[in-house]
């Protein structure tokens, strides 16, 4: 959806990738899952199959990161060829006015979000594959996403890694159970 939205809007088009990984894997890499890939592909890095496919491809100075907290080498290492900014995040006011500023200085008018629950403190969101309490706050997401939206039209979202676990584990029990 984020490659479609490029190419309708074009430059005008800022993404803010807000995630604990960098999402900038590559094929060869060591992990393999392509939901580890997305954002460099995206970015115009990754398997020629998938790139023919895509409509539009989104410059890396139109993409911005916030959140990192979990550092694959070879991901990070692709974000720093491509020269992906980011943005780390302590729950300071800095944090938003750094984002914001970001996103006037691209002159971007649209923006597409993506919000990987995995960047959530486990203390406000367990279903998710983020397990750690070093993660951004629901309060710091409402208020990073709201500032954002002052600045340029959210014209996409996406939410990732919705894992319910205790719903996953009940339909583990209902299939073992003998009915």
């Amino acid at each position: 959806p984020f490659s479609h939205l490029a190419s309708v809007y074009g430059s005008s088009l800022a993404v803010l990738w807000i995630d604990a990984h960098s999402d900038t894997s590559v094929p060869g890499d060591s992990y393999t899952g392509f939901h580890s890939m997305a954002l460099a592909t995206l970015a115009g890095e990754g398997d020629a199959g998938v790139l023919a496919e895509l409509p539009a491809l989104i410059p890396p100075a139109n993409i911005l990161q916030v959140g990192l907290r979990h550092w694959d080498g070879e991901g990070i290492a692709v974000k720093e060829r491509l020269g992906i900014q980011s943005v780390g995040w302590t729950d300071t006011p800095n944090d938003n006015r750094q984002v914001l500023e970001w996103i006037a200085g691209t002159g971007a008018r649209q923006l597409a979000v993506h919000i990987n629950l995995d960047v959530i403190d486990r203390r406000d969101l367990t279903d998710s594959t983020g397990q750690a309490t070093d993660g951004m706050r629901m309060s710091a997401l409402v208020s990073l996403v709201t500032g954002a939206a002052g600045v340029a039209d959210i014209v996409g979202l996406s939410l990732a890694e919705h894992i319910p676990t205790e719903l996953m584990r009940l339909s583990g029990l209902l299939r073992d159970l003998p009915l």
